[in-house]
């Protein structure tokens, strides 16, 4: 299962409408919840945005990496995983 967490950084990506715009403008293909109240973003002790985490089915951090622009990555990684689970 892959879930997308999103964290705001202002008021505009906070209402439904603006995160599946940009969920559709980075073709992010998994649902992706958002974080306004920063609770994910707090317990992975996030310093930047974006922080990307890929976990296998055992929940161990098998990709991480913060910053921006960074999707192709994760989504290799992603492919990568499901391959070794199917």
């Amino acid at each position: 299962m892959i879930i997308g967490v999103y964290t705001p950084t202002s008021k505009y990506g906070i209402d439904k409408k603006s995160i599946t715009e940009i969920v559709t403008n980075l073709d992010i293909d998994w649902p992706v919840i958002s974080d306004k109240e920063y609770k994910f973003y707090r317990k992975f002790q996030n310093e930047l945005w974006s922080a990307l985490c890929l976990f296998d089915q055992e929940k161990n951090l098998v990709y991480g990496c913060s910053g921006k622009f960074k999707y192709i990555e994760l989504k290799e990684n992603i492919k990568n995983l499901l391959k070794k689970i199917t």
